[in-house]
């Protein structure tokens, strides 16, 4: 599940150029399952810090964090 995760983040990170996240709820949508089946591996994967959280204008973002070289 978490790769899935990390792969819809992926595609949108290179869909938008890194310029747009994706809400929880669409994430949630697009692997077909509810926020409290996937809430512990988005905090792992914070924790982790392979994914960062922005606040968009209707709630908060997911975004796939892009080691800078």
């Amino acid at each position: 599940m978490k790769e899935k995760i990390l792969d819809i983040l992926q595609a949108k990170h290179q869909l938008s150029g890194g310029n747009c996240g994706i809400y929880l709820p669409s994430i949630c949508s697009l692997l077909s399952v509810e926020y409290y089946q996937i809430k512990d591996i988005i905090n792992d994967l914070i924790k982790e810090q392979m994914i960062e959280i922005r606040e968009g204008s209707h709630g908060q973002l997911l975004f796939i964090k892009i080691k800078k070289q």
